[in-house]
């Protein structure tokens, strides 16, 4: 059901964010949130990052959600 959409959804993205840019464990490790949590605010995907300046991180959140890789409407403020 639901899971398996999810899944499909991050599968579908992963493997085309490679013709975009290289993919970086941080991409990876905020997609996996995101399918883990199903809808999410900002911090609470910020919080499973890594321990890097808040801006990189969000840098890289703001990149997955321009890149449509993560739904805008899924990732609360």
């Amino acid at each position: 059901g639901h899971s398996h959409k999810k899944l499909k959804k991050f599968l579908e993205g992963y493997i085309s964010i490679f013709t975009d840019h290289k993919p970086t464990l941080r991409d990876a490790k905020l997609m996996v949130a995101m399918a883990e949590l199903g809808t999410a605010s900002k911090q609470e995907l910020l919080a499973r990052s890594y321990d890097a300046p808040q801006t990189t991180n969000a840098r890289a959140l703001d990149g997955l959600i321009a890149e449509g890789l993560l739904d805008r409407n899924e990732v609360n403020d």
